[in-house]
């Protein structure tokens, strides 16, 4: 069984709504370009 691991990036706007939805497939590429980037 193989599982794939997807990670769904959510930017907030200055208002705290939802800007455009990155999908990203290697979850290791994001965490090596997200400075500053909080988790909810």
């Amino acid at each position: 069984m193989t599982a794939e691991l997807v990670d769904i990036t959510v930017d907030l706007d200055a208002d705290g709504r939802t800007a455009p939805v990155h999908n990203v497939a290697n979850p290791d590429k994001l965490r090596a370009v997200a400075g500053g980037v909080k988790h909810i």
